[in-house]
């Protein structure tokens, strides 16, 4: 694909990377982070910008899951990529075992197209997108005996084009 192509449909791959050093790190041009949550992205730009990875600090609501309905006041933030046994929310270590949400908002530029691309992640998640669920890999459970996770599928999934702020919440 050349570049005219690339200016043209104004994709880009956001990169997840929830998993510690499972992924090298390519860099970008310029230099995006989530803090506290969101990720402003408004400065973005085709031509010089190219992948942003989704790191930094996420909103984590720990022994909550998305399907429940969530209690943002009960989270704190983690650093991601990392593992959450490494992390403390409130006062209170993170187990290694457990269930938890991550959170993110993203504030795009207005009238572009973007994509999310999703490594092999090892562990069952889903992942919503403004409170839909287009993907899902194994069946999330709070009971580990619940929890399956499958074939670790990659995935690459358009996010609505939108002048408004989008949620991910994974």
């Amino acid at each position: 694909m050349n570049k005219k192509a690339i200016s043209c449909h104004s994709v880009l791959f956001l990169i997840l990377l929830l998993t510690s050093g499972c992924a090298a790190e390519r860099g970008s041009s310029r230099d995006f982070s989530v803090q506290k949550g969101v990720l402003d992205l408004r400065a973005w730009n085709s031509g010089e910008s190219g992948p942003v990875f989704l790191r930094g600090e996420w909103k984590f609501l720990w022994k909550q899951l998305a399907r429940d309905g969530l209690s943002l006041s009960k989270g704190g933030y983690i650093n991601v990529p990392s593992t959450w046994d490494s992390a403390t929310v409130h006062g209170e270590e993170i187990s290694r075992y457990g269930y938890g949400t991550y959170l993110i908002t993203i504030l795009l530029p207005k009238g572009l197209k973007f994509s999310l691309r999703i490594p092999s992640i090892d562990s069952a998640y889903c992942l919503f997108i403004d409170g839909e669920k287009p993907f899902c890999n194994g069946t999330v459970e709070i009971a580990e005996k619940g929890s399956r996770t499958r074939y670790y599928a990659p995935a690459v999934l358009d996010l609505p084009v939108s002048d408004k702020p989008i949620t991910l919440t994974f």
